[in-house]
């Protein structure tokens, strides 16, 4: 996240954060909202490393590094981070694989 936290983003801010990270998500949380990117591996490897021992702690590296901009509050605020973080695990999608043994 930047130093220079944008509260409020214009639509143009939004589509320009589209652009640079393609996948944006707007998590709204008692009418407060934030945008966040979509984590990449090493964001991804961070957070599960983290959650091991504390599942907020997973949600905080979630928040901190896919967040793009919003309301602090959803950071800062309890409540509305407990509420978030139920929401932070969907922003990794898990496609279905499959593996077979080849005779």
């Amino acid at each position: 996240m930047s130093d220079n936290n944008i509260a409020q983003p214009t639509q143009a801010q939004i589509e320009a954060w589209k652009a640079e990270h393609k996948d944006v998500y707007e998590l709204e949380v008692e009418g407060r909202k934030c945008w966040l990117k979509k984590p990449g591996r090493e964001t991804i490897r961070y957070a599960m490393q983290k959650g091991i021992a504390d599942p907020f702690a997973q949600a905080e590296v979630f928040l901190e590094e896919c967040w793009l901009g919003g309301d602090l509050e959803i950071k800062n605020n309890d409540d509305l981070f407990i509420s978030a973080s139920w929401e932070l695990q969907n922003l990794v999608t898990i496609k279905t694989a499959a593996l077979k043994k080849i005779s």
